[in-house]
């Protein structure tokens, strides 16, 4: 993977991280919301719930393959 002239894998590292967290915060307020029962149940609220945990855990690995690979991604 070569980096872009102006970004480096520091900024795109940062950038994957703060992605993560923003998901875990919406993931944890997702998680305290009543999304009904039965027929009133909303099956929007559950598919966004749904897409935001697998955006999350798909940071996640982003973020853990960005660390166990640093040195080759800066390089070194």
């Amino acid at each position: 993977m070569t980096m872009t002239e102006g970004v480096t894998i520091d900024e795109v590292q940062a950038d994957v991280s703060n992605l993560f967290h923003l998901l875990s915060v919406a993931n944890e307020l997702l998680g305290e919301m009543h999304f009904g029962t039965g027929d009133e149940r909303n099956k929007e609220m559950d598919k966004l719930s749904a897409l935001n945990s697998i955006a999350e855990d798909r940071a996640r690995e982003i973020m853990e393959k960005i660390s166990d690979n640093y040195s080759s991604l800066r390089g070194r």
